[in-house]
């Protein structure tokens, strides 16, 4: 059975489809604009750094289990096929390189910065990312 759907996509596909079907959303990626070259600004550090902000979807986000006095965790289970798609069209070279280099991710109007990022696999072919998300730091006095 697992020789007929290795390599073929069809696990990362019905992912993306059980992920719309159980109420998925779409969350947006704030990830840093390139650069500008020959800039004198950029090159010095004057300038501010921009962001844009990409869809990201569908996706399933829960809160994790904390443990002791921790502040809440947070996961967002996304589709293969989803983050493939934006690894693609962003440029990227890999799923590591994306959420290692997002500034952070908006769910419900609320910036949240990746913790963590793990592949989750059946027979050999990943199906969907399982993305580690902490709430903003308060202020500590």
């Amino acid at each position: 059975m697992s020789d007929l759907v290795s390599g073929s996509g069809v696990v990362g596909r019905a992912a993306d489809a059980l992920l719309r079907t159980a109420g998925g959303r779409t969350v947006r990626l704030r990830v840093p604009a390139a650069g500008v070259p020959g800039s004198d600004g950029e090159e010095l550090g004057l300038a501010a750094p921009e962001f844009r902000e990409v869809e990201l979807g569908p996706v399933a986000f829960r809160k994790a289990r904390a443990t002791g006095g921790e502040a809440p965790r947070y996961e967002l289970l996304v589709s293969e096929w989803a983050v493939k798609g934006l690894v693609g069209a962003l440029g990227y070279e890999s799923v590591a390189v994306l959420f290692g280099g997002v500034a952070g991710v908006v769910v419900d109007e609320r910036l949240m910065f990746v913790e963590s990022c793990t592949a989750s696999q059946v027979g050999g072919e990943v199906y969907c990312y399982r993305v580690g998300l902490r709430g903003p730091v308060g202020l500590v006095v």
